[in-house]
């Protein structure tokens, strides 16, 4: 089974998930609309793209989270220029018109994120990742990873499974690690499956959640 492997580490991620207008929220791990964005970004598809959703279809997700970092909410002051829109779509009244928005994001997180599915798309999407046409970002152009993206693409496991368990974890990680599986069967839910890159509509992708106990670090 070809399985395409990432370590995704930095200082600051944010994967959001149901951010709407000001509320900039992050889920507890990397979003599938999120990671196939920034690989798309390597792939230099620009934004709405209809690729990036044939990408969404012919590959899965995987999560194991590392190291599985510190919430945080963060305030920042946004300026329209010339002006923003508000909920209604109406402008918004008032000469600066400076909204604050709430940005959360996760720090000092590490994930292992494992993709898997079409094998063509695999290999192109860690070509480009060796390669990238745009730089890759955790989540949000402020999200910067501390280590290197190399992709490693692997035939080594049996199963994902098998390579959530076996995969050597990042420093500073101990004990059971909880992990997060597509699957159609799962009792879970996350609104990250790309329908329609162009209007930014997602719909859900069902998941089940587990731990595993892998290696130490080498």
């Amino acid at each position: 089974m070809k399985l395409l492997i990432l370590r995704l580490e930095g200082v600051l991620q944010s994967w959001g998930e149901h951010s709407k207008w000001d509320e900039r929220d992050s889920g507890l791990m990397p979003t599938k609309s999120g990671v196939l964005g920034m690989i798309s970004s390597a792939l230099g598809y620009p934004r709405g793209d209809r690729r990036i959703e044939e990408l969404s279809v012919k590959l899965h997700m995987a999560v194991r989270a590392d190291r599985p970092g510190t919430p945080a909410v963060d305030f920042q002051t946004v300026q329209g220029m010339p002006y923003i829109f508000n909920a209604e779509g109406k402008k918004r009244s008032g000469a600066a018109d400076t909204i604050i928005s709430t940005r959360c994001y996760l720090y000092d997180a590490s994930f292992l994120v494992i993709l898997y599915g079409d094998a063509d798309a695999l290999e192109r999407c860690a070509a480009a990742l060796r390669d990238p046409v745009w730089a890759p970002f955790l989540g949000r152009k402020s999200c910067v990873p501390s280590l290197p993206l190399i992709p490693d693409i692997t035939e080594e496991y049996d199963s994902v499974k098998d390579a959530l368990e076996k995969y050597k974890r990042s420093v500073r990680s101990s004990g059971k690690l909880l992990v997060q599986t597509e699957d159609g069967g799962g009792r879970a839910v996350r609104m990250d499956q790309i329908t329609d890159a162009a209007g930014r509509h997602f719909t859900r992708r069902y998941v089940t959640n587990g731990s595993v106990m892998p290696l130490e670090v080498d």
